[in-house]
């Protein structure tokens, strides 16, 4: 969740065209853009809102093509958002605005002529009247008030980035920034202030603790004889962006030595360092069969039992790991011989006594939430029901699960749609005993990985709401793991028409009398077809009008979508269900309209109607 107040734009499909280009630097290029897109108009039938971008590190995502016409691998523009489509020639870079003149319809993007990539191909190439898409930004963080000072790091790439918050001054406080460069030509004349400081750190790379070492450095010598305390004030703010990895140490010590909150950092990844040549998924690489899966086990065995915890302090042995994690010490020496192996630990003997240590790897995985995410509980589990989908899907009976390959004959209800006499079951029931549905009940901490992945739907609120504006309602009750922060959102809008009611559990239908309309979240596409039919039928008794709001199918513009969608299939015993099969199963649950709004990223919001005093089936 995020730590920082934000704005949310909608997400809108816009073409410009080059005005004019200028080398800033040797090493940055300066494209000027424009044209009638940016403005507010109506365009294919739709209102679009003008273009903003007023935060000083907004994003906006380019679009390119690797080969062909760029227009066959835009996105589809729904009404209130996106759809990115399934398009492998698409490419895409993000970059910030240096500046936006939104009254003049106008903004320039600056390009680190550095490398190979499609963005900086086309800004090498640019001439006025040439054209470029893009997307966003579908967020805006709003600067927190109350600063005593700002540390600004960054490498090339976080310059327009710098030199716009110089511009524009988001806050009065005193901006102490250092900038990384591979190359002394990369210097810019900056706007800055009288109280601000700029510092040009060379030789550096992408080395995280040189970096650390620079930024400390430059502090120091700004304090003087006084303290960092007396320089930076209460309440600092740090903010860097550069490649991800060397961000790391910096994270660390703005955490653990000048105890900021997350709310008082903002630290991001613009880029990533290529791994060695002849990684998989190169261009040109021979395709190779997949490695191994003892590694990634291994790896989640030591994130969920704590072996790696008391390493991140000092090297320590086999025996002191196994006594302050509480494993055995045998098993545990297997484990981390693996772990060598693949690089996130190494052992070191001196004076005849062997600990063990992280190496870099391992430490950016303990630094970093986000990455030991991938090997808890919650992502483990589905992945591990993977063993059992051979015999998923060969089917342990004589039935086949609906809409995954039944060849019966379609009556009312389609064979997609219709729940079998025999259901094939999932992967993850043959693993675990039991559906995905009963086991979340029995352990809520599955469902905080799709609690999270609702979060999404913050950058898709203009869509939900408009969803639910259909409707005309005057009340809601939400419930499902999504249901919390849509909940949220609907309380912190402003005007809102509808009043909001949270479900005391994810599970239960609300049941009401007073007209609320029930609202399932991020619920529907965790459930089999037997399971979602009995869910669908639930939200009818007690009104004509439901609504649910879902991720049937992963985010084409996401790397892992098909795996996404084959850990799914594991989980639920069937693929992605279309908006057709949705709408079926829907009328097969006695709904007879059914109104399906692309939300975008793969998210939906099926309106289920029925005529008033119908029974349900």
């Amino acid at each position: 969740m995020s730590h920082h107040q934000l704005i949310i734009h909608p997400l809108i499909l816009r073409t410009v065209e080059v005005l004019d280009v200028e080398d800033v630097t040797p090493r940055m290029r300066r494209v000027r853009l424009g044209g009638e897109q940016l403005l507010a108009g109506s365009r294919d039938g739709a209102e679009a809102p003008a273009f903003a971008a007023p935060g000083f590190d907004d994003h906006v995502k380019l679009i390119f093509a690797e080969s062909g016409p760029v227009s066959e691998v835009l996105p589809r523009q729904l009404e209130n958002g996106i759809e990115w489509t399934d398009a492998p020639l698409r490419l895409t870079r993000d970059y910030t605005p240096r500046w936006v003149d939104a009254s003049a319809g106008e903004l320039a993007l600056d390009f680190v002529m550095h490398g190979d990539g499609p963005a900086v191909a086309w800004a090498g190439s640019a001439r006025p009247g040439d054209q470029l898409t893009f997307v966003g930004p579908k967020g805006s963080t709003v600067f927190p008030d109350g600063v005593s000072a700002v540390v600004m790091f960054g490498d090339e790439t976080a310059l327009p980035a710098i030199g716009r918050f110089l511009d524009e001054r988001p806050t009065a406080a005193p901006a102490h920034i250092v900038v990384s460069l591979d190359d002394p030509r990369g210097r810019q004349d900056l706007n800055l202030g009288p109280r601000d400081t700029i510092h040009w750190l060379e030789g550096t790379g992408a080395d995280g603790e040189k970096i650390l070492a620079g930024v400390r450095a430059r502090l120091d010598e700004l304090a003087g004889e006084e303290s960092l305390d007396l320089l930076l004030g209460e309440t600092p703010f740090l903010w860097a962006a550069g490649e991800a990895k060397s961000l790391l140490p910096l994270r660390r010590w703005g955490s653990r030595e000048l105890g900021l909150p997350k709310s008082r950092t903002n630290i991001t990844g613009y880029w990533h360092l290529p791994k060695d040549e002849g990684r998989a998924g190169d261009a040109g690489a021979a395709p190779s069969l997949p490695a191994s899966p003892v590694a990634w086990f291994a790896l989640a065995a030591a994130v969920q039992t704590g072996a790696l915890e008391p390493l991140t302090e000092a090297p320590v042995s086999t025996a002191g790991i196994a006594g302050a994690a509480g494993l055995e010490p045998g098993g545990l020496e297997a484990l981390l011989h693996v772990l060598d192996q693949h690089g996130v630990v190494e052992r070191r003997e001196s004076a005849g006594r062997a600990d063990w240590r992280l190496t870099e790897l391992g430490r950016e995985l303990m630094e970093d939430e986000h990455l030991r995410e991938d090997f808890e509980p919650a992502a483990f589990a589905p992945i591990a029901s993977l063993t059992r989908l051979p015999e998923a899907l060969r089917g342990s009976g004589a039935g086949s699960a609906p809409g995954v390959g039944s060849n019966r004959a379609a009556g009312s209800a389609s064979a997609e749609t219709r729940p079998s006499a025999e259901p094939r079951p999932s992967a993850w029931t043959l693993h675990h005993g039991r559906t995905f549905a009963r086991s979340a009940q029995e352990n809520p901490e599955l469902l905080e990985e799709v609690a999270e992945h609702a979060e999404a739907l913050d950058y898709l609120q203009h869509a939900v709401f408009g969803s639910l504006d259909a409707l005309g309602a005057e009340r809601l009750a939400v419930t499902g793991p999504g249901a919390p922060g849509l909940h949220r959102l609907l309380e912190e809008r402003e005007g809102a028409p509808a009043a909001c009611r949270l479900a005391e559990s994810p599970y239960d239908v609300p049941l009401e009398a007073d007209g609320s309309i029930p609202v399932s979240v991020m619920w529907l596409h965790l459930l089999d077809d037997d399971a979602a039919l009995a869910h669908l039928r639930a939200l009818g008794v007690s009104g004509d009008r439901a609504v649910v709001i879902d991720s049937p199918r992963p985010d084409e513009l996401s790397p892992s979508a098909a795996e996404t969608a084959l850990v799914s299939l594991a989980v639920t015993g069937r693929a992605h269900r279309t908006d057709q099969q949705l709408a079926e199963l829907a009328r097969a649950a006695g709904w007879d309209g059914v109104e399906i709004d692309r939300l975008g990223w793969g998210f939906v919001s099926c309106r289920l109607f029925r005529s008033p005093g119908a029974p349900t089936r």
